[in-house]
Order: C-alpha cells, then sequence, then structure tokens
C-alpha cells in the first residue's frame, strides 16, 4: 500500500485525540469536572429541555399594542411635521389603524401632503429579497380639507416582526441575568417567541420576568393641580394620571416627558437602603440625564418624582433624597428578589413591546433523566446490534468497522460540547441514524475492496488502494446529501426538528472522516504489520 501523506496522517489522529479530549467531561459528574485539570477542557454538551428537565413558555406579541403604539407615534410624527411646515390643523385623531385631521385652509393641502411626503414614502423591507411597502397611506376623504390615512397591514407585519427579531436578544439577556442557564429561544412564525429554559422547575419566576416590558422611567410630578381632579376632569396639557401598585391602586399626576428613560440607565445592582434596610436598586444615569437634573438639584432639591415601572408608579421621591450626581436609589416596598429583577430588567433593557405568555410547560428532571436513559438504552442497544451484525458479516474488518463508528459518535459529542450546541432526544435519534450511515459507508467501502482483489488481479495492496481511492466520492456524495438536507432542516425547522437535524449535520462531516480517512488508516496498519497476500476471513 502506498504510502500516506505525513500531514494527513498527524492530522487526522490529532483531529481523533482532540475528540477523545473534548467529549472525555461528559463521563464526569459536574463535581468531579471541578477538581478536572485547568488546562483539559471541561465543556459539557447542554442537555436540551426534552432530556434535563425545565420550563417551556411560548410568548407572543401583540398586534393590537404594535397598532396603538404605531398610531399614536404617527399622530405625534405628524404634529410636528405640521407644526415645522406652519400649517395649521385641527382634530388629529386616530381609531383603530385609521387617523385624520382637518386643515384650516383648504388651500394648505398640497403643503400638507409635501410635509408628509417623508411618512408616507415606502421602505425597503430587509432580506436578499426585501420589496418595498408603504407603512402609511392617504385615504378618498369627503371634503378637500380633511386629510384622512391608514396604517397599512403590511407595515404592521413589518413592525411586529422587527419586535420579535429585538425581543429575542433581550430575553435572552433577562434570562441570563437571573438564572445561570443559557436559554433556547426561537422563533415561531411571524408574532410568537418559544422559550426554553433547562434546569429551572418553577416556571413563575420567568413567566414575571418575561412578562413585563421593563420600560422603566423617572417623571416629574405634576402639581398644578390634585390627582383626583385630573382623574375627574381632564389633566393639564402636558401630564397624564398614573396609578400605583397599590391596592387599591393611587393616582398621581405625572409629566408625559420623562427627564430619565430606561436609555439612560447605564448600570443597575440591588442593594439596601442603609437608613431602612429595606432592598433597594442602585442605578447610576447617563451624563445626558445627570446634566438635566442638575439644575433642579440646585433650584429645587425637595422636587418630587415618580418612579414608574411599564406605566405604573412604585413609588415616589423627593430630588435630593434619591439622586446624588448620576446616581440615583430605586426604592418602593421591593423584596430582595423583586429588587433583583427590577435591576436585572433595567440591565438587560425594555422590551420593544409587551409579550403574553400564551402556553406554557414544565418538564420534571426525572422524566429528563427517564429520557436520557432511554434514550442511552436505544443507542446501546443499536450500537450492540450493529457491532455484532459487522463483526459477524466482515470479521476482523468488522471490528475496524465497529471502531470507526465509535469514534465518529465521539467526534459529534465532541463537537456538540465545543459549539455548545444543545442535545436533545431527536438528536439523539440523529446519532443512532448516524451510526447507521456510518456502517453503510463502512459496507460500501468493504464491498468495493472485495470487488477490486477478486476482480481486478492486482496486487492486495494496490487493490486496497485503488479501491479506497475509487469509493471516496461515493462516501462524499452520499454524507454531502445528508449534510445538505440536515443544513435545510436546520435553518428551515425548529424545535425537534432542529434538535435531529445539528446531530445529523455534524454526523454526515465526520462519518467521511472516520469511515473513509481512519478506516483506511487502521487497515494500512494492519497490513503493514501482516503483510498478508488475500483479504482477511469475511470479505
Amino acid at each position: 500500500m502506498p504510502r500516506l501523506s505525513p500531514f494527513k496522517n498527524i492530522l487526522i489522529w490529532l483531529v481523533v485525540l482532540a475528540g477523545l479530549a473534548f467529549a472525555l467531561p461528559n463521563l464526569l459528574s459536574r463535581e468531579q469536572l471541578a477538581d478536572w485539570p485547568t488546562w483539559l477542557p471541561h465543556r459539557q454538551v447542554p442537555l436540551g429541555l426534552d432530556l434535563r428537565g425545565g420550563s417551556h413558555i411560548v410568548l407572543k406579541v401583540s398586534r393590537e399594542d404594535i397598532v396603538a403604539e404605531r398610531l399614536q407615534s404617527t399622530i405625534d410624527t405628524i404634529a410636528d411635521a405640521l407644526r415645522q411646515a406652519d400649517i395649521r390643523y385641527t382634530g388629529l385623531s386616530g381609531s383603530g389603524q385609521g387617523l385624520q385631521f382637518r386643515l384650516r385652509d383648504a388651500t394648505k393641502a398640497p403643503a400638507a401632503r409635501d410635509a408628509l411626503k417623508a411618512l408616507v414614502a415606502p421602505v425597503r423591507q430587509g432580506g436578499l429579497f426585501g420589496n418595498s411597502i408603504q407603512e402609511l397611506v392617504y385615504e378618498e376623504s369627503a371634503t378637500s380639507d380633511t386629510l384622512r390615512l391608514r396604517l397599512t397591514d403590511e407595515g404592521i407585519d413589518l413592525r411586529v416582526s422587527d419586535a420579535v427579531a429585538q425581543s429575542i436578544e433581550v430575553v435572552r439577556r433577562r434570562v441570563g441575568e437571573v438564572i445561570a442557564v443559557v436559554p433556547i429561544i426561537e422563533r415561531r412564525g411571524g408574532d410568537r417567541l418559544s422559550v426554553q429554559v433547562p434546569g429551572l422547575d418553577e416556571p413563575q419566576r420567568l413567566k414575571d420576568l418575561l412578562g413585563q416590558r421593563g420600560d422603566v422611567a423617572l417623571k416629574w410630578l405634576d402639581s398644578s393641580m390634585p390627582a383626583q381632579q385630573a382623574v375627574d376632569t381632564r389633566p393639564p396639557a402636558g401630564s397624564e394620571v398614573l396609578y400605583s401598585l397599590d391596592d387599591p391602586p393611587i393616582p398621581y399626576l405625572v409629566e408625559r416627558r420623562a427627564f430619565a428613560a430606561a436609555p439612560d440607565f447605564v448600570e443597575a445592582q440591588p442593594g439596601f437602603d442603609p437608613a431602612t434596610s429595606e432592598p433597594v436598586v442602585n442605578a447610576r444615569i447617563a451624563a445626558g440625564a445627570a446634566a438635566r437634573v442638575a439644575p433642579f438639584l440646585q433650584s429645587d432639591p425637595r422636587k418630587q418624582f415618580a418612579i414608574v415601572l411599564d406605566g405604573q408608579v412604585i413609588s415616589t421621591s423627593v430630588l435630593d433624597g434619591a439622586l446624588s450626581g448620576d446616581a440615583v436609589r430605586i426604592s418602593g416596598n421591593l423584596s430582595e428578589d423583586g429588587a433583583n429583577d427590577l435591576a436585572a430588567l433595567m440591565r438587560a433593557g425594555p422590551l420593544p413591546v409587551s409579550l403574553t405568555v400564551i402556553e406554557e410547560r414544565t418538564v420534571g428532571p426525572e422524566d429528563g433523566a427517564d429520557a436520557v436513559a432511554n434514550g442511552l438504552t436505544a443507542g446501546l442497544i443499536a450500537a450492540i446490534a450493529v457491532a455484532a451484525c459487522m463483526i459477524g458479516f466482515y470479521g476482523f474488518f468488522g471490528v475496524v468497522a465497529v471502531i470507526a463508528v465509535i469514534v465518529n459518535v465521539v467526534l459529534i459529542i465532541a463537537v456538540l460540547s465545543v459549539t455548545g450546541a444543545t442535545l436533545t432526544l431527536p438528536g439523539i435519534a440523529g446519532i443512532i441514524l448516524t451510526i447507521g450511515i456510518a456502517v453503510a459507508s463502512n459496507v460500501l467501502i468493504y464491498e468495493r475492496l472485495r470487488e477490486e482483489a477478486r476482480t481486478s488481479g492486482k496486487p492486495l495492496r494496490r487493490a486496497l488502494d485503488d479501491g479506497f481511492e475509487r469509493v471516496l466520492r461515493s462516501i462524499v456524495d452520499a454524507n454531502l446529501t445528508i449534510f445538505i438536507a440536515g443544513a435545510i432542516l436546520l435553518y428551515l425547522g425548529s424545535g425537534a426538528i432542529r434538535g435531529f437535524a445539528v446531530t445529523l449535520a455534524i454526523g454526515s462531516v465526520t462519518t467521511i472522516l472516520t469511515a473513509h480517512s481512519l478506516t483506511r488508516r487502521l487497515i494500512r496498519g494492519w497490513y503493514r504489520r501482516r503483510l498478508p497476500q488475500r483479504l482477511p476471513r469475511g470479505i
């Protein structure tokens, strides 16, 4: 058999040794792994919800909230545009997806349309084949001095899609702030998110954490009239009535514009009030917000403000008692967990829109352990059956095939450990299927070797070399097809399908390495030691 490239030999054996090293930590418990030498790999394969147990919830973006917020922001933008164009109007209001206003001077209609040109201009959707859509269009009106516009369904769909995409990273940060587990977050359809947190068997805190938008703001109290009078009559322009979290809720009259909003908080940590020992959140605001507050600290240090979370007043404080430079102390009957969660919300940032829990499921750790045991049992039975058949049919070459299959599985586990890809129950099924594919590749190799040795009349070393060379393309083609199928499933699928696709795609690559390259080197070592004249029994 011709000499193989030393570089390729070294590379293949290094890959095998690295696979063994990265897969080995999965045989150890967490306690044993803590005593493992620091220069050795420590990462283990993360187990999915169906293997480890944990909590699973599905969140939905409210389309109605998107419409309402988009409508209000469009009304504000229209008002600013008309004001800058010096066009007088009246009755600017909206309902549903439509809004309208009346011009005081009908001859200003062309000028008004020109001022709103940017609002009705097409916007381009993201993606390679994104089309241009209009988020706002004009509708026919009965009189020339009235302009009517409508938010398009396509524009709302785009906003919903963007909100879901933005929510994924915020949800990931929030879960990571309070739970030392990497969540599995997947998009479902156009308006839903699936969140899985392995190892968490109490979903209530997760629901509370993700059920809040997390929009924290500091707003001045409006003392121009009592809050109850504003409720009974009408709040002053630029102010609104917000209610506290008390039972019954207490109304507060606050200014609409916040002097410190969610983006202004650059740091937040839970702590305790040194005077009362009550849990608080110690936050720090950006320089711009601190500069806006500084004049009031000088002129009116007892000025009151409200701490608002998602439109509800947590507490009220006086300026010099809660702010010092850029440091803010947020209090208000918070528990320790409440302070921790509020700080986590502030650090992770607000969600672009409120998310509603529409489905929840908890898998106990016992169920996960049973799934692992059943999966390992199924895999062991499959491996033993395959090994027995291969050794029975091909003798010594069957032993070589079994070694190659074992190394194949080890490499799959190593890749999962290194990449942090989650192993699920369908993923175990993908590994078992990979074992079958790897065995089929070895069968293809051996049948080709048999044909070359018996029909070509060549010396055995030449027949072995030609057999491996000619079978390589078939093995690569077969496994490349499987890899493409796995990649498509991984890209388009979700949940269990992705778990299956991950191990299938990885297994297709490792099968090429082990079934052909590793097997070839093992058989080459056998030939150099024995120098046989014919194939062993069974081939």
